[in-house]
């Protein structure tokens, strides 16, 4: 669906942080 899933869930504000810390970082985290 274009989300990230992270230790079952994230709330949405969360996930888009970890969005812009993972693309600051070069890293690409499975999207689900």
């Amino acid at each position: 669906t274009g989300r990230i899933t992270l230790r079952g869930g994230e709330d949405d504000d969360c996930v888009k942080d970890i969005v812009i810390l993972t693309i600051k970082e070069g890293t690409i985290l499975q999207v689900n």
